[in-house]
């Protein structure tokens, strides 16, 4: 029987609004993705896509999932 080779799990962040992708390895929670990325707390919305089409605002210290879609939406202050 041959091994499959390890793979890290994985996460795709957009970027909203500059319309950027990208896959990623997982973070455990949505702090460790804010430090990972030097996001400020209170910068930046987590938002997680389901599936289905439904949106989850995340807290600091929700976790993510595997494969999970997540949205990280600027916050802009239009004064």
């Amino acid at each position: 029987m041959e091994k499959k080779p390890y793979q890290l799990p994985t996460i795709t962040v957009s970027f909203e609004p500059q319309g950027k992708m990208e896959v990623m390895p997982r973070a455990k929670t949505v702090l460790q993705l804010m430090h990972r990325l030097n996001i400020r707390p209170c910068t930046c919305l987590f938002i997680r896509q389901g599936e289905d089409g439904n949106k989850e605002l995340l807290t600091p210290d929700r976790n993510i999932m595997t494969n999970d879609h997540i949205i990280i939406r600027t916050v802009v202050s239009s004064g």
